[in-house]
Order: structure tokens, then sequence, then C-alpha cells
């Protein structure tokens, strides 16, 4: 069952999104709990889809050297996780896990092309407003 407007609006990137586009992707998102450890995606393997959390935080850290890790950001409500997939940049040199429980809209990287009909995974659509989004987003506007 897809998550209603109100669920999706409790993150931040999504909320950005005008009503046409947000009931567009809608159908596609899928709640997904993000449990105490999990790991989204690990540095050099595969990410598998785009996480938009409406709670909890996933931390994201990257190898220094042998047996040190360093968090290079937090993502929350405020952000997406899956960058990599997004800016189709190849393996992530980072991993991502769960710091804090809470729940995220799961889109698999099967169904990016159709966030926004007619459009690649690296084309998203317009935001609300034009304006620049708060420190951390990612902007969704496309090109």
């Amino acid at each position: 069952m897809s998550p209603d407007v109100t669920t999706a609006r409790r993150n931040l990137v999504l909320n950005d999104l005008d009503d046409d586009h947000l009931h567009t992707l809608l159908p596609f998102l899928k709640e997904q709990p993000l449990t105490l450890g999990d790991v989204l995606y690990h540095a050099g393997g595969p990410v598998t889809g785009v996480q938009f959390p409406t709670d909890g935080v996933v931390s994201i850290v990257t190898d220094v050297d042998a047996g040190h890790r360093v968090e290079v950001a937090t993502v929350g409500r405020d952000g997406l996780v899956g960058l990599p997939l997004y800016l189709r940049s190849g393996a992530p040199t980072e991993t991502a896990t769960v710091q804090v429980p809470g729940t995220a809209l799961h889109r698999t990287h099967h169904e990016l092309g159709r966030l926004h009909p007619g459009h690649c995974p690296s084309r998203w659509p317009a935001t609300k407003r034009d304006a620049p989004l708060h420190p951390g987003h990612v902007h969704l506007a496309g090109p």
C-alpha cells in the first residue's frame, strides 16, 4: 500500500515537491522500517534504492584507514539516503547505517526512472519553490 500525502510530506525533500509530482511518486514509494544497526548499503557495494526518512536517522560513514571510520553525514527527515544512486556515481565510498530507528519511504533503483514520466533517473521533478533548500538538502529540481 502506498503512503498517504501526510506521511510523505513528513520528509522535507518530498514536502518540497509540488502536489502533482508528489501524487505521481506516491504509488512507487513503500514504507520501510529503519531498524537500529541495519546497513542500507556498504562501501563498494550496490545501492538498491533511495530512502526518504520520515523519522529516524541514518549515519553515513567512510573508512579513513585500517580500522578507523569517520561519520561524514547524518540523514534524517530533511534528506534522502542513496545519493550515489541518484548521482549515478557508481559504487559508494561510504556505508549507510541506521543510527536512530524510525521509518523511511523507499523507492527501488528499478523505479527511479518512473519518478517523472519521460525523464531519466537523473532528472527529478521541480520543487514547490525556486529557492535553495535548507543546508544539507539535495535539490531535486531537474535541469
